[in-house]
């Protein structure tokens, strides 16, 4: 049986908490570590300045419980150190189900979302569960969905966690659950700063005009869904980082996949992808970008063929596999690891198995991807098509040949200039 943390801000005596510990009780075993008092708002903060007291209280439901003296990020470490010292591993943490909603700018401020976060960035599947209402009463449907977004969960890598809100509305009256992005910060509401009675500055929320009908959390958890966000942990801007990184001569490198003599052939439109190829193999020489050729099974397969061989001058390097995914074979994952640079551009067959995996790979390790269509080939087009669309989703650069080696000369006064123009008007 699958084990949960289950933690909140509210406070251990949250009816919330209680709810979702009796539901969950029915799917897993259920570890309760959660603040002694309410703590909304905290984030992600952490008691450093002063000790954390324990105390195990009795939660209904639970294999095990305690109350902390601190936020629901150190509830969650806090747990995480209980199953470290028995040498297990929760399978999940939830945060929650919190009195209140946490859509858009709460996302960053929540205590319920810091609490998942802590889960996800120790590697722990986390789901964030939060009821539309201070007063909140109603937490009847978002218990039902725990199955499913159980499932959405592990469907996705641990370090996005799911932030979900619910309408405090009975579960007849849910219009059911969105897939859907955060709102914008403020985006309906903003944080004032506005005196009390003695002088002293307080926080309050107003509510500011926005769009009714858009598709994100705060417009469709108003207009009566339930809505189930992915949350992504990293810190870094991605796409600002490609745009500072750039491709250059010094950190870009090719991965030719498979293109060989008893491969190729089975291909649609196999003359096409092996010119094409041919001719960005040709102009990435004259240019001295370092290349990768992958064999598949050469014994029974054949070599790569002998148009590409010469088109990819006497530098390059090959690797024979027997893996779909190359990364699974130790020489080509320290080939990779040795080359210089974090651009690879990748081509070959199939599209939606060996380039595809091999991709992926690359991606996971951090890899900028510039994945090239038309020298790449399924035996159908439907194959071929599906997966450049499934890695430009991935967040792979899926281009041209001619796009590519353009995006490398950068203007006309690059030497391979006049060399590769010739290479492009080829028949």
């Amino acid at each position: 049986m699958k084990r949960a943390i289950v933690t909140n801000d509210d406070g251990i005596n949250s009816q919330g908490i209680r709810d979702l510990v009796k539901a969950l009780s029915n799917y897993m075993e259920v570890y309760v570590f959660a603040p002694d008092c309410q703590k909304s708002a905290m984030s992600q903060a952490l008691l450093f300045r002063e000790p954390i007291t324990v105390r195990e209280r009795k939660v209904s439901g639970a294999s095990y419980a305690c109350e902390v003296s601190g936020s629901p990020a150190d509830a969650v470490k806090i747990g995480l150190r209980y199953f470290s010292e028995k040498k297990l591993r929760p399978d999940f943490v939830f945060s929650g189900i919190n009195h209140g909603g946490n859509t858009g700018s709460d996302i960053a401020y929540s205590g319920t979302c810091g609490g998942a976060r802590e889960g996800a960035m120790n590697g722990i599947r986390s789901i964030a569960l939060s009821v539309a209402d201070h007063e909140a009463r109603e937490f009847d449907y978002i218990c039902s969905i725990i199955p499913e977004l159980v499932k959405i969960s592990e469907s996705l890598k641990p370090e996005t966690f799911l932030n979900v809100n619910s309408p405090n509305l009975p579960a007849w009256q849910i219009k059911g659950a969105k897939i859907t992005p955060a709102a914008d910060h403020f985006d309906g509401k903003t944080y004032t700063l506005t005196p009390d009675e003695s002088g002293r500055l307080c926080y309050g929320i107003e509510h500011t005009g926005h769009d009714v009908n858009a598709d994100n959390d705060f417009a469709l958890v108003g207009n009566g869904y339930a809505t189930i966000s992915p949350i992504s942990i990293s810190l870094t801007d991605e796409a600002a980082l490609r745009k500072l990184r750039g491709m250059s001569f010094d950190s870009t490198f090719a991965v030719m996949i498979d293109l060989q003599e008893k491969l190729l052939p089975a291909l649609r439109k196999p003359e096409r992808i092996e010119a094409n190829a041919s001719k960005l193999l040709r102009s990435l020489d004259r240019m001295d970008i370092p290349v990768f050729v992958t064999e598949q099974y050469s014994k029974g397969l054949g070599h790569t063929t002998e148009k590409l061989i010469s088109a990819a001058g006497r530098k390059a390097r090959y690797i024979d596999k027997v893996a779909f995914d190359a990364f699974r074979e130790k020489s080509f994952e320290k080939a990779m690891s040795s080359a210089e640079g974090r651009h690879v551009i990748l081509f070959g067959a199939e599209s939606h198995i060996c380039l595809y995996l091999t991709a992926k790979g690359f991606l996971d390790r951090g890899f900028e991807v510039h994945v090239v269509r038309d020298c790449s080939g399924s035996r159908t087009k439907e194959n071929h098509q599906a997966a450049m669309n499934e890695l430009s989703r991935l967040g792979a650069h899926v281009e041209t040949w001619e796009t590519v080696i353009y995006e490398l000369l950068g203007d006309s006064r690059h030497p391979a200039f006049r060399t590769i123009s010739e290479i492009v008007k080829e028949d």
